[in-house]
């Protein structure tokens, strides 16, 4: 009966907030439509993740689909970890995208504020995957309140990627990434070439049964 009720419960938290929260979601990834409907404008976005479990593709997806609308976006990189051939590869267009390389965690929240108090901006991602964990939980909780604050009543996206949950709930969404297996390449028993992983998404918040599966696929399906 718990689980029953939690489930109704969250149907009607997806429903309120397809209705308030217009979301970023292309028809190439329909199949997470019901575990995790799109970037909610005016709202907080998380994604939580081991490495290789999707982050960066599933980032590159929401900005493709962003910047192919005409939204100006930054990405703000804690880490200087982004790569922009791997962006442009996955269709977003550089133009329309601002690129923060930060030293750390707290300069990119700083460089965050920034960009929420300034306006304009379709999609903000905060990239703090690979930060250490003992770093993530430094961050005091009133940096999140303060961001669900200055997002609300705005036509801005705001996605923060890291490997733990940090937001509780200050997020809107929340979802954590899994590996499930690699996808390898090639006929021969001793030589194959990685192509991508098989991925899966579960819904944390609101609270969801289902589980989308996916691929990231790493290069081009060979000829």
């Amino acid at each position: 009966m718990r689980i029953k009720g939690e489930m109704l419960y969250s149907d009607r938290v997806f429903s309120t907030l397809a209705e308030t929260h217009p979301s970023l979601l292309s028809p190439a990834l329909a199949e997470l439509k019901e575990v995790f409907p799109g970037l909610p404008f005016g709202a907080i976005a998380e994604i939580t993740g081991p490495a290789c479990s999707g982050r960066s593709s599933l980032c590159n997806f929401y900005l493709a689909e962003a910047t192919g609308q005409g939204y100006c976006c930054a990405f703000v990189d804690s880490r200087d970890c982004f790569d922009p051939h791997s962006a442009a590869a996955a269709g977003v267009n550089l133009a329309c995208l601002l690129w923060v390389r930060c030293a750390g965690a707290e300069q990119a929240l700083r460089a965050a504020d920034v960009l929420l108090h300034s306006g304009g901006w379709g999609v903000i991602i905060i990239d703090l995957a690979m930060e250490p964990v003992p770093v993530l939980h430094r961050i005091p909780l009133s940096w999140w309140y303060r961001f669900r604050r200055a997002v609300e009543q705005t036509k801005t996206a705001l996605l923060v990627v890291a490997p733990q949950p940090q937001l509780k709930s200050c997020a809107s969404l929340a979802a954590d990434l899994a590996a499930v297996e690699p996808l390898w390449v090639g006929k021969h028993a001793d030589f194959r070439i990685l192509h991508g992983a098989r991925l899966t998404l579960q819904c944390r918040r609101p609270l969801r049964a289902q589980t989308a599966q996916l691929k990231a696929l790493r290069f081009a399906s060979p000829a």
